[in-house]
């Protein structure tokens, strides 16, 4: 059900999305050429200017390495150097995606 007529809910917004406004926009994640980066991502929403912008750029330059996230991959640690730079990427397009659905590696 929905949507609800009772009294209590009356008062709130409900929204109702059709799959099929979910399956158009992987369809159009599939059709564009679009990686996301966290990294990226979290840089957007940093200050640009003064001490405090170079402060959290260096901040999540150091979150953004092997250093940080070996304690949850303990491989990267093994494999690679200590305070080297890792990115996240998401990309749906058939180019970013063919061959690697079953490998996977760190860039």
């Amino acid at each position: 059900m929905p949507f609800s007529d009772e009294d209590d809910f009356m008062r709130d917004v409900q929204i109702v999305i059709d799959e099929n406004y979910v399956n158009d926009y992987f369809l159009n994640l599939f059709h564009s050429s679009e990686v996301i980066s966290l990294t990226e991502t979290l840089s957007g929403y940093l200050p640009r200017k003064g001490i405090t912008g170079s402060a959290a750029k260096i901040a999540l330059q150091l979150f953004m390495s092997t250093t940080v996230w070996k304690k949850w991959f303990p491989t990267l640690g093994e494999e690679y150097k200590i305070h080297r730079q890792i990115d996240l990427r998401c990309g749906f397009s058939k180019s970013f995606i063919q061959g690697k659905l079953q490998d996977t590696h760190i860039t």
